[in-house]
């Protein structure tokens, strides 16, 4: 949680801002199932009174109450009204566990909605952040996960089942009190006055309970982000022998969560002991009074009955209470680390006078551009990682970006991507300023195929089509262009062949492969490559430049390489150093 502590009535504030409209958008379930809220509540104020009715009225006096005339011959008949008022409160309980249920269901579509929309909204914002991101929030992708997933569940909980509660707490407890008080004003004030002592205890551990939440969140992520790293590094973990380490690193961090979780635990429970206490001293404090009430004549023992019944009603949420503030801090908790990563602000926007684009011709110029990371721009003694780079590359030529690992070749390729912009300078599209054409138009010019190989669990055709309608007919060219229509042809389900995660099920090459296929089935009119026969054996370095040299037909092609087969193959190369371009040739 950040410093300084946000209050939680300020923190619920800014989650309803923020999230508030995407609420709003369920407001027709939502005002069915406030009205269950309160129907119940009705049910439940009444559920008392035929009790009453029977002990006052036709046990002790033995007579029947005004509105039995109108059972005509059974107004004079006792055990018949003792059934009818038996069967009134069945009714009631009946009717009330039906408007609870049907709020339950209506409240789960809700909250089912909410989720959705609000993990749909989580992602797109993170898809529309810097490939820096976790830089900039020093977050593993683990944790990130964790905060689309599981923070956004714990925040539609608190807005589609927590405050849901904690209204019909509300409101069940104002409506008892008025009624307690109307019935008998000293056992009113006793009842108002245990409530004050229960909202100021709850207040009390708030605060506690809230930095136990965040530290818990914390460490969670922690493992969360440590366990994706290591299932990454799996293999290397085992050829290393290092699965010792691992584990023990892993085992150190998930102490971190046992601590964080006891400590969370030991809040919760000390809250909810004290709570307790409060809780049986106010029913005996009503029992007891009511009675010296009932002895001297003040009371009926009906009255006291319902007294106490209501009473018994407004301490019942002290029973949830340790569910339902668990609740409400977690949501507030982890509603307070994903306001954190909403409020992150793409670095790269569409200008105001952007627009869309059809189909380009593909030539790309950088004109004086001079570009330094965010996160160094404050240290003036670190030069720009570009500084006035020019070059200009034709449309549907093939070129080759050659340098040393950090001369600033892929920062070239980001900034024609528009994942960042220049500090200077102009990088031009067919003449076309790239911060005068609209992201989702500039980038659908792409196809591009990185080294870092990431593909999608699913089948081949899912992998391949990645939402892009294409044909199987479309699909099967593509495979064999890169050489692997006889190895998918050979798989069980062919295209419907189901590939685990990055297709870790085919060899690097074949990866490689399909990834290249990807780029053909895409049909953009510029390709950008990056190192695309690195680490892939022979073979599959030949079939890929075959494939390279009929999909780059009459497209601009650009490759980031070090392979002296692929610098023959291109007919440019801009060599980088240093962040400046020390020669074009062709």
């Amino acid at each position: 949680m950040s410093d300084p502590y946000i209050s939680t009535p300020a923190l619920l504030r800014r989650l309803l801002a923020e999230f508030g409209p995407n609420v709003w958008r369920q407001r027709g379930r939502l005002l069915l199932a406030y009205t269950c809220t309160l129907l119940s509540i009705g049910a439940l104020l009444l559920a008392p009174w035929p009790l009453k009715i029977i002990i006052d009225d036709l046990l002790v006096t033995r007579t029947p109450p005004d509105w039995a005339g109108m059972l005509g011959p059974l107004q004079s008949n006792m055990s018949a009204l003792v059934i009818v008022l038996a069967l009134a409160a069945i009714l009631l309980a009946w009717a009330r566990a039906q408007l609870i249920a049907w709020e339950s269901r209506i409240n789960a579509r809700i909250d089912e909605q909410l989720m959705l929309d609000l993990r749909q909204r989580a992602l797109a914002h993170v898809q529309a952040l810097s490939g820096t991101l976790r830089t900039d929030i020093n977050q593993r992708s683990g944790e990130l996960g964790v905060r689309i997933v599981d923070d956004v569940r714990y925040i539609s909980k608190l807005l589609t089942r927590a405050m849901p509660q904690a209204v019909q707490f509300l409101f069940s407890g104002l409506f008892t009190l008025i009624i307690m008080s109307l019935m008998e004003p000293r056992l009113g004030l006793v009842a108002a006055v245990i409530t004050l002592v229960i909202i100021f205890m709850t207040m009390r551990f708030a605060r506690p309970m809230r930095m136990a939440s965040h530290a818990k969140r914390k460490a969670e992520g922690q493992v969360a982000g440590f366990a994706q790293e290591a299932m990454r590094g799996l293999a290397a973990a085992q050829v290393q022998s290092h699965e010792e380490y691992v584990r023990q690193r892993f085992n150190d961090i998930n102490r971190v969560s046992v601590t964080a979780g006891v400590q969370q635990v030991l809040v919760t429970s000390g809250m909810e002991r004290t709570l307790q206490t409060v809780k049986a001293a106010a029913l005996t404090l009503i029992t007891a009074g009511g009675a010296l009430l009932v002895l001297e004549d003040v009371l009926t023992i009906g009255s006291l009955t319902v007294c106490i019944a209501y009473m018994t009603q407004l301490m019942r949420p002290v029973e949830k209470i340790n569910s339902l503030a668990t609740t409400v801090v977690k949501g507030l908790t982890r509603g307070e680390q994903l306001l954190a990563l909403m409020a992150l602000r793409p670095t790269v926007q569409d200008h105001e006078q952007a627009e869309d684009v059809g189909r380009v011709t593909g030539q790309i110029e950088f004109r004086d551009v001079s570009f330094t990371y965010p996160q160094a721009a404050a240290d003036k003694s670190r030069p720009p990682v570009l500084e006035h780079v020019n070059f200009t590359i034709p449309a549907g030529s093939i070129c080759a970006l050659v340098g040393g690992s950090g001369s600033g070749k892929s920062t070239l390729l980001s900034l024609l991507l528009r994942l960042y912009d220049p500090d200077s300078g102009c990088i031009l599209l067919d003449g076309k300023p790239v911060n005068r054409i609209r992201l989702r138009s500039l980038r659908e010019q792409f196809a591009v195929m990185v080294q870092d190989i990431h593909l999608l669990a699913g089948s081949v055709r899912e992998i391949l089509s990645m939402g892009t309608p294409c044909t199987d007919d479309a699909i099967w060219k593509a495979l064999e262009q890169v050489g692997l229509k006889q190895t998918v042809a050979e798989m069980p389900g062919g295209l419907s062949s189901a590939l685990g995660e990055a297709a870790a099920n085919l060899s690097g090459g074949q990866r490689a492969r399909l990834a290249l296929a990807r780029v053909f089935l895409l049909d953009r009119p510029i390709i950008i490559l990056d190192e695309p026969t690195a680490n892939v054996d022979e073979e599959s370095a030949r079939i890929i430049l075959d494939a390279l040299t009929e999909i780059s037909r009459e497209r601009t092609c650009i490759v980031v390489t070090h392979q002296p087969e692929v610098m023959k193959w291109a007919r440019i190369q801009i060599r980088v150093s240093a962040g400046k371009v020390l020669a074009t040739a062709a």
